[in-house]
């Protein structure tokens, strides 16, 4: 009976830490399958970022760059006119109030503006 008692508590115990054992491979093959994703995608920017055109248009985008002999066009909004307050009779300059980038675009997209003036 005490031998039984001795296996048993045994087999418990190698059980447990088969289990955790496990749990443990587990956790590594995720973490191993989302260091392979991300290698991948590494990858395909690099490979990506190996063409030249590839390149340049991502240089010309994120950071505003433009070839030499090349001319750049800026656009701004014009400024709005002073807006009066409903609540009292001060004027409030809206020249440096910024509606958001959409509508800066959007405002500048349909303004009438006469390019080389």
């Amino acid at each position: 009976m005490v031998l039984a008692m001795g296996f048993s508590v045994l087999f418990v115990r190698a059980f447990r830490q088969t289990r955790k054992i496990e749990r443990d491979i587990a956790q590594v093959e995720r973490a191993i399958a989302g260091t392979e994703q991300k290698n991948r995608e590494i990858d395909s920017l690099m490979e990506y970022f190996s063409k030249p055109e590839h390149l340049e248009k991502d240089a010309r985008v994120r950071l505003n760059l433009k070839k030499a002999g090349e001319g750049a066009l800026i656009l701004s909004a014009p400024m709005p006119p002073a807006v009066f307050s409903a609540t009292s009779a001060e004027v409030r300059d809206t020249s440096r109030m910024s509606f958001g980038p959409v509508a800066d675009w959007l405002w500048s997209l349909f303004s009438r503006h006469e390019i080389g003036k």
